[in-house]
């Protein structure tokens, strides 16, 4: 039982079963392995802050990115220090990871016309006195509703909010 932290695994030391186990699936093209080579996995690990996919050093140098590397002749195992998303969601690779993410939404503000300077009640843009004649001419905010005094701002976000995550499977190993 190992820990998920980018330690490396020598070829031929204590996991060696293990080890063999992975490069047997390596060959037979078995795409429910993860790999990545180690700047793959350092540009993933300052993406993410974790990397879930495992590299592989058959050769009898060691290997390096930045500040991570792996060992001659050994498997880097993923590091998984944050969320993990589920890997069965549609469309993501098993080890792939995601940046954080806001869904889609707008900003609503209610203003009141006080002369040449208008007042905000409420909402996102949240101050007292701004001039929204002039805040109108420019391109942070999509609509105003002069009937209601709705002033809104433009769509902005993705598909669904969520935390930076890497996918990966939840299993229970009995022995």
């Amino acid at each position: 039982l190992k820990l998920l932290d980018g330690q490396c695994l020598a070829l031929d030391g204590q996991y060696k079963k293990f080890c063999d186990y992975i490069l047997e699936l390596i060959s037979n093209n078995n795409s429910s392995v993860p790999v990545c080579t180690i700047a793959q996995y350092a540009s993933e690990m300052s993406t993410y802050g974790q990397c879930g996919k495992f590299v592989i050093n058959s050769t009898s140098s060691a290997v390096s990115s930045g500040a991570y590397s792996c060992d001659a002749n050994s498997i880097k195992l993923p590091r998984i220090a944050k969320f993990i998303a589920s890997g069965n969601v549609g469309g993501y690779a098993l080890g792939e990871g995601q940046t954080d993410e806001t869904k889609s939404h707008r900003h609503y503000s209610f203003v009141t016309d006080e002369g040449y300077h208008w007042s905000c009640y409420g909402g996102a843009i949240g101050s007292n006195s701004v001039n929204y004649k002039k805040l109108l001419g420019a391109n942070s905010y999509e609509g105003w509703n002069t009937n209601s005094g709705e002033f809104y701002t433009s769509y902005a976000g993705g598909t669904e909010t969520r935390p930076a995550n890497i996918r990966y499977l939840y299993f229970i190993t009995v022995l």
